[in-house]
């Protein structure tokens, strides 16, 4: 039993870490949100990891995968996930910036496979120039 629990305690340190490295990196860049979804697919070498980057007021934004069912499609929303809106806006409302909030389950927008979520501050420039803060999810 501790084998299993080292392992996903391994797991979730190196998730946070991979998605806190990613946040610093994002955050040092001026891309637009497109740019920042298009380097994180870049940067993901997982097949099994889909990055998506929501807009904090909204809980909708952009994935790094498309549905089956729409291949041209990438957008989510979790506009209607309680539990999950409700601690990504607490968390995003927070002062630390550098934190890691792992995620309770919730169903994933594009797949439908019951998720956990590593979730990150990161600030994108809008189409007016502006910098604007968004939650990574990934």
């Amino acid at each position: 039993m501790s084998t299993l629990k080292n392992e996903v305690t391994a797991y979730l340190g190196n998730s946070s870490r991979i998605a806190e490295d990613w946040a610093n990196y994002i955050n040092h860049q001026d891309w637009t949100l497109e740019e920042t979804i298009e380097n994180l697919r870049q940067m993901n070498a997982d097949e099994d990891v889909m990055v998506q980057v929501l807009m904090l007021d909204t809980m909708q934004g952009i994935s790094t995968k498309s549905s089956e069912k729409t291949p041209d499609d990438y957008t989510v929303k979790y506009d209607g996930y309680y539990a999950l809106n409700k601690m990504l806006s607490t968390f995003g409302n927070s002062e630390n910036g550098s934190d890691v909030c792992i995620t309770n389950s919730f169903t994933n927008y594009i797949n439908g496979i019951l998720s956990i979520g590593f979730a990150v501050k990161v600030q994108v420039t809008g189409v007016d120039g502006a910098r604007e803060e968004r939650e990574r999810n990934g």
